[in-house]
């Protein structure tokens, strides 16, 4: 291959291999909702494939890294020691969040996205980059490539099987531009061709497969599929997950009449009785969601607490016809202290006669009704319900940021609250120390908003976000287990624990139940699973009127802009949220560190334990790498001295086994199947500045010695001699001395194909 046509199949190399870990980079980014963008995705995963492929073909320089970062350490232990603390801090804080995330406890957060997708995307290369640029099967990347693609359709990711049809297009492509034959990795290596034609062949490939992929997706497709019920129970009875695979038809109307939204049904609570409990998670799509923001989309909203459990009064209820204003807010009162919100909500094997709505439903529409039905603070029901495929459009007034609404003017007060006796009640059951816990939150402060946010910062501070916690005891009131003896928990603990202190403080409360809309949106569309629901609290804080409150740990605070000034912000136009920094329910911001049980965790401030840590990671390290260099040479030696002594027809039998190991180092092993004269014969010519003649003539000796009792004469022993020093002093030219000698002495490469 000349130099052109090998400079463009590095490049075409490159690109494939570069888009195939993308791919499947940004599929997992989705799967993890990675909010990160897409220009810091493509930094990262770039990134990433570049380092994988050049440790690869330089293995040895990880050693070397890994000198130099514990030199590094012990340097900034001595003179960057908080530094290095919270390098330490935030390297455990990954690895755990890793874990929980891998065990199901916890997303992978804001914080640690990007170096998350740059750990998978470097796995990912390296593999594929073996495959790309080492020759080996490309039928490798399919297994591992397809499961990833095909469980996130499963799992109700969409964007999988576009991404599936882009991996198919640059597998065919690489398959088209490899000129792939089983077993004759060298036909590809050494592959002899035209710039044009590589070009043309390059070309048409690509045409091919992209040609091939867009066929299968534009092929008539449906639903209905031949039945074999003995097959499917034999099937679902030895494989029970098939069952839950997507496509369940569990929201289709032929499968019965649609409820009213319950959350058990969604993992977070195993008994609709009681709550709290360990969560079964379910990734399976509830809904979509096309919104120009993230939203708490309400679904259940209950006012009664009784110890166990939350309940619901709906009535008083009054129906309305599509179209109507809800809302109850003057107009002139809705652009200073509200902003508007449109969403198409779709529902994706899901049913319910809930409409999930923000905090203020304004205006709703649907084709599947005429009318719904408004109850108590704002729960809203269509007749009949809603099914898989089906949609409803609503506008919703969201409250603006308490600092603005102060700002603006807001003035509402207890007495404009209907029923409050009913936002404050409490059962007997609620224990003295929880009434003495939060007294002594609210110490000192006076208005409800500082009460309230200090009750929601105490929570997300001072308790363990876990979802894997076992059943609250029977007889137990639920909020005091959560205070005193668990300690741990979910969102339906968080929201149950400030609920019912902030009735303990005189402030109105609600529980409310629903889902988030939140994660990289696609277009302005949300995708909402079983993952996203969610309890949280909205309270009644003079002088702003009702407002989310966001206890649990794991998801971000809602803006609030307390200390906003019209002046200092650059802005009075009550109108333009994202003057003011932030969507104020942008869910995809980093939230509280959600941390696991602190027992057992190192303590990385000890400073004298970092430093013999490093100090032993250093010793470990220069001992190894040089100790298995220094016993290579040792052997290396021992042989050399062990053929000199021997006879020149067994020296020419271990000359000619160095010379061709030399060459697969080289990149030039002999093939499966292949004899000594074969492989001599089909790589003479890379040779010529050496001699173009000599592994042909030594092969032959060799032959003759080893199979014809032959004995060679003593010039043909020099010539064997001379030629493996010439390749060793290539090798060491070509390759780099460090990764010459970690080839030769520590990896001691062999040639396989013999």
């Amino acid at each position: 291959m000349d130099k052109t046509s090998d400079r463009i199949q590095r490049s075409i190399n490159w690109i494939l291999y570069f888009a195939i870990v993308f791919v499947l980079s940004h599929m997992l980014g989705i799967g993890i909702t990675l909010t990160k963008g897409i220009l810091h995705e493509l930094v990262v995963v770039a990134s990433a494939a570049i380092i994988a492929k050049y440790i690869l073909f330089n293995p040895i320089s990880l050693y070397f890294a890994s000198v130099a970062a514990v030199f590094g350490s012990l340097i900034a232990n001595r003179y960057f020691k908080d530094a290095l603390i919270g390098l330490y801090s935030w390297l455990i804080g990954l690895s755990d969040n890793i874990i929980n995330n891998i065990m199901g406890r916890e997303n992978i957060l804001t914080d640690y996205q990007l170096p998350f997708i740059f750990i998978l995307a470097f796995m990912i290369s390296i593999l594929t980059a073996s495959v790309v640029f080492k020759g080996k099967s490309i039928l490798i990347l399919l297994p591992h490539n397809l499961f990833a693609y095909i469980m996130y359709w499963y799992s109700f990711r969409n964007e999988a099987l576009w991404l599936l049809a882009a991996f198919l297009v640059l597998f065919l492509m690489l398959l088209s531009s490899r000129a792939f034959i089983p077993g004759k990795r060298e036909s590809f290596l050494n592959l002899n061709s035209s710039t044009d034609g590589q070009l043309l062949r390059f070309r048409t490939g690509t045409k091919y497969s992209v040609l091939i992929v867009v066929i299968a997706l534009l092929l008539p497709k449906t639903d209905r599929h031949m039945k074999f019920p003995w097959l499917e129970a034999r099937v679902n009875e030895t494989f029970p997950f098939v069952e839950d695979l997507r496509s369940t038809g569990e929201g289709s109307r032929s499968v019965g009449e649609a409820g009213g939204f319950d959350f058990s049904v969604t993992g977070f609570q195993s008994d609709g009785s009681r709550l709290g409990g360990p969560v079964k998670q379910r990734s399976d799509q509830v809904m979509t969601v096309k919104s120009s923001r993230s939203l708490y989309l309400r679904g259940n909203i209950k006012q009664i607490y009784t110890g166990e459990s939350w309940e619901a009064i709906t009535e008083p209820s009054n129906i309305y016809r599509l179209g109507d204003d809800i809302s109850g807010v003057e107009e002139n009162s809705k652009d200073l202290f509200y902003d508007r919100v449109e969403a198409v909500v779709t529902f994706r094997d899901f049913s319910s006669t809930t409409l999930f709505s923000p905090l203020l439903p304004e205006k709703l529409n649907s084709f599947q009704s005429k009318a719904f039905v408004r109850g108590r603070n704002g729960y809203l029901v269509i007749p009949g319900g809603l099914y898989d495929g089906e949609s409803y459009y609503l506008s919703a007034l969201v409250p603006k940021p308490y600092g603005i609404a102060l700002a603006n003017g807001s003035n509402k007060t207890l007495e404009e609250l209907d029923d409050i006796e009913i936002y404050l009640s409490l059962p007997r059951s609620i224990t003295q120390r929880t009434f003495e816990l939060t007294n002594s939150i609210i110490e000192g402060m006076e208005s409800p908003y500082e009460k309230a946010a200090a009750i929601e910062e105490y929570l997300r501070t001072s308790y363990t976000y876990r979802l894997d916690v076992g059943q609250v005891p029977e007889g137990v009131e639920f909020v005091d287990y959560f205070l005193f003896e668990g300690k741990e928990g979910y969102c339906t603990y968080y929201a149950s624990a400030m609920a019912v202190m902030l009735r303990i403080a005189d402030i109105p409360s609600l529980y409310v139940e629903g889902f988030t809309a939140r994660g990289p949106a696609d277009d302005g569309v949300y995708s909402v699973t079983y993952n996203n629901a969610h309890s949280w609290v909205e309270a009644f804080i003079e002088p702003v009127g009702w407002m989310t409150f966001e206890p649990t740990p794991a998801l971000p605070l809602p803006l609030r802009l307390e200390d906003y000034s019209p002046d200092e912000y650059g802005t009075t136009d009550p109108n333009m949220p994202g003057s003011f920094g932030r969507d104020p329910d942008d869910m995809g911001m980093p939230g509280e560190p959600v941390t696991e049980d602190s027992e057992g965790d190192l303590d990385i401030t000890n400073a004298d334990f970092i430093f013999i840590f490093i100090l032993s990671a250093a010793v470990i390290l220069l001992a190894v790498l040089p100790g298995k260099l220094i016993l290579g040479l040792m052997r290396y030696q021992r042989r050399k001295r062990s053929i000199e002594s021997m006879e020149a027809q067994d020296k020419i039998i271990h000359y000619y086994d160095d010379i061709v190991d030399m060459l697969g180092i080289l990149g030039y092993p002999s093939l499966s199947g292949e004899t000594h004269s074969d492989h001599a014969k089909r790589i003479a010519y890379k040779f010529n500045d050496i001699n173009g003649a000599g592994i042909l003539k030594i092969s032959d000796a060799f032959v003759k010695a080893k199979y014809g009792d032959i004995e060679p004469d003593h010039d043909m022993i020099k010539t064997s001699l001379k030629f493996l020093h010439t390749l060793e002093d290539k090798a060491r030219k070509d390759l780099g001395k460090p990764k010459f000698l970690y080839l030769k002495y520590i990896k001691g490469i062999k040639n396989k194909g013999r």
